[in-house]
């Protein structure tokens, strides 16, 4: 069993929170806290329990200072969310996204190809957290430090917001009746360009999750 006095110690700042803070969620005196910490006392079985639901996680997890893998009620909803979504990329890139590239070559009108290809690049978020939610049904993938993991979210969402704001404009100049050749350069359709703004969401995904992902621990 891993050293409860130094696992405690870290949980609490990863969570970023104080003795007196912990100590507060769990009732007793900041100086409890301290004695756990510095191994002058142990917590008994119900306040380690009570310590586990604090940081959301299991009785084994705090002891031993891994997740459980296997099929957990959070990770089935992961799964099946990120999966939906990426099953809806697949379905409009192979299908959705060449009809519509189809239409707007005819026509020269691009505003259904651009939604479509909005579309098909905000699922494409889902894809790389539904494989990091099927390995971790073998194994669990935890980013640790609470420093790192607002990197990683704080990086995830400035992808994700200038995806958004990128795709704004692209539609907006979808509106107006731009020659073909004046389109494409208006509306970013250099292909660089292009495909640096629809791996940001890929991207995205992939970071947020990372970030996000701390406790997958309560079994189905």
């Amino acid at each position: 069993m891993e050293d409860i006095s130094a696992r405690i110690r870290q949980l609490r700042q990863d969570a970023g929170m104080t003795q007196g803070e912990l100590a507060d969620r769990l009732h007793v005196t900041r100086q409890a806290v301290s004695n756990w910490e510095n191994r002058k006392t142990q917590p008994d079985i119900e306040t380690l329990d009570a310590i586990a639901q604090v940081f959301s996680l299991d009785l084994t997890e705090l002891l031993h200072g891994n997740r459980p893998s296997g099929w957990t009620k959070r990770r089935v909803v992961q799964i099946a969310v990120y999966g939906s979504a990426a099953v809806g990329w697949l379905l409009l890139w192979l299908f959705a996204l060449p009809a519509a590239q189809e239409h707007s070559h005819r026509t020269y009108n691009f505003s259904m190809q651009l939604t479509v290809h909005f579309l098909c690049c905000l699922l494409s978020a889902a894809c790389f957290p539904f494989l990091l939610s099927l390995v971790s049904v073998r194994e669990d993938i935890q980013v640790q430090g609470k420093p790192l993991r607002g990197i990683l979210l704080g990086t995830g969402s400035l992808l994700a917001a200038l995806f958004l704001l990128s795709w704004l404009t692209l539609l907006l100049h979808s509106f107006f009746d731009f020659p073909p050749v004046l389109y494409r350069f208006l509306g970013g359709r250099a292909a660089p360009f292009e495909q640096a703004v629809s791996s940001m969401p890929t991207i995205s995904g992939a970071l947020l999750y990372l970030g996000a992902n701390r406790n997958n621990s309560k079994r189905c």
